[in-house]
């Protein structure tokens, strides 16, 4: 029987190019769009080191509908794909700053390049986290601002 896998597990997996193998690819898009568990999101909670409500916050989710969730135990689509771009981004840090612990306290700093927010509040847009990509890319290459 095959070992079940979450997304951070999938995605730490496929460092340091960040690019997903087809299997993976197709993994991560069958579990987005039938939505993740909820395991999903205590799983990326405890990575963060943040409170459910403030999580919840960086999805987009109101506390009635995190209610919800944790009702039914699965996310919808939407927010399955938000889990899993704050899941990457996650990866990604951890891999330019050698350390969970200094992933998790840069996504959590404002940040001068995002006009003092923090790179976790710029994931709730897709183009946000293009941006936190692109300033780990440059911190990674010694390009600074």
């Amino acid at each position: 029987m095959k070992e079940k896998r979450g997304l951070y597990h999938v995605l730490a997996e496929e460092s340091p190019t960040m690019r997903l193998a087809e299997p993976e690819a197709t993994y991560l898009v069958r579990q987005v769009r039938q939505g993740v568990s909820m395991e999903e999101f205590f799983a990326l909670q405890e990575l963060l080191g943040l409170s459910e409500e403030a999580l919840a916050d960086t999805l987009g989710m109101s506390r009635t509908t995190m209610h919800r969730r944790k009702k039914s135990g699965t996310l919808e689509s939407v927010e399955s794909e938000r889990v899993l771009r704050v899941t990457r981004m996650f990866v990604r840090a951890e891999e330019v700053f050698e350390s969970r612990a200094a992933a998790r306290e840069w996504l959590r700093a404002p940040a001068l390049a995002l006009q003092g927010e923090s790179p976790l509040q710029y994931l709730d847009t897709e183009i946000g986290a293009r941006e936190v990509e692109n300033i780990l890319g440059r911190l990674e290459h010694g390009v600074f601002f």
